[in-house]
C-alpha cells in the first residue's frame, strides 16, 4: 500500500469544500440577520470574521495550487527504496503508479527508467521490451535512451527473441553509431545471436 497522504487533488477539493461551507454560512447569516433584525450586530461580526478566513484561505489555496506536487518525488523515493532493499516487486508497483498518475512530470522519465530496470530484475522481458519502447518514443534523447536502447534488445534476449533483438540492436547502432553500448551490442549480436561468431 502507498503512503497514507492525501493526495493534491483531495487536498484542493477539500478545502474548496471548506471555502463553500463558510460562504454558506456567511449567506445564512445573512439571511437569519434579516428575519431578526436584533442579531444583525452579532451576526455582522461573525460574517466579518467568515469573510477575512474565506480570503486568507482561498489565498492559501491559490499559493497551494501554485507549488508543483511532491507526490511523485516521495513515490520516486519509495521505489528506489523498495529496489535496494530487493524488493523488485514492489518498486515495480511504485513506478508503475506514478506512470499511470502522473503524466506531465519531471520525475516521469525516472519512474519509467527505474520501472524498465525493475522489470527486467523481475524476469518481465516483453513489459520491459514494451516500456523500452515507450521511454524512447517519450524520451528520445533523454539521459538514459543510450542505456535503454541496448536494454530494448538485453531484454529481447531474455525473452528469447533473438531476431527482436537482432532487430533493436541493428537498429540502434544504425541511429546510435557513438553508443556507450555499441561494443556490448555487437558483442552480443555475435555471441548470442549468431552461435558465437563474434
Amino acid at each position: 500500500m502507498l503512503p497514507a497522504a492525501y493526495p493534491r487533488e483531495q487536498i484542493v477539493r477539500m478545502q474548496n469544500d471548506r471555502l463553500s461551507g463558510m460562504q454558506r454560512a456567511v449567506d445564512e447569516n445573512l439571511a437569519a440577520a434579516r428575519l431578526d433584525p436584533s442579531q444583525f450586530g452579532q451576526l455582522a461580526a461573525t460574517n466579518n470574521q467568515l469573510k477575512s478566513d474565506i480570503a486568507r484561505s482561498q489565498k492559501l489555496l491559490d499559493e497551494f495550487q501554485k507549488l508543483p506536487s511532491i507526490t511523485p518525488a516521495i513515490y520516486i523515493r519509495m521505489a528506489r527504496c523498495f529496489y535496494e532493499i530487493d524488493r523488485k516487486w514492489e518498486a515495480v508497483v511504485v513506478y508503475q503508479e506514478i506512470i499511470d498518475r502522473f503524466v506531465q512530470i519531471p520525475e516521469r522519465e525516472p519512474a519509467l527508467f527505474g520501472l524498465i530496470v525493475a522489470l527486467a530484475d523481475v524476469n518481465q522481458p516483453k513489459k520491459a521490451e514494451d516500456r523500452c519502447e515507450q521511454y524512447l518514443r517519450e524520451f528520445e534523447t533523454g539521459p538514459n535512451a543510450d542505456t535503454v536502447g541496448y536494454m530494448l534488445g538485453a531484454v529481447a534476449l531474455q525473452a528469447n527473441d533473438p531476431r527482436a533483438a537482432e532487430t533493436y540492436f541493428g537498429r540502434f547502432l544504425e541511429t546510435q553509431p557513438k553508443s556507450n553500448f555499441r561494443e556490448q551490442m555487437r558483442y552480443l549480436l555475435g555471441k548470442r545471436i549468431h552461435g558465437g561468431q563474434a
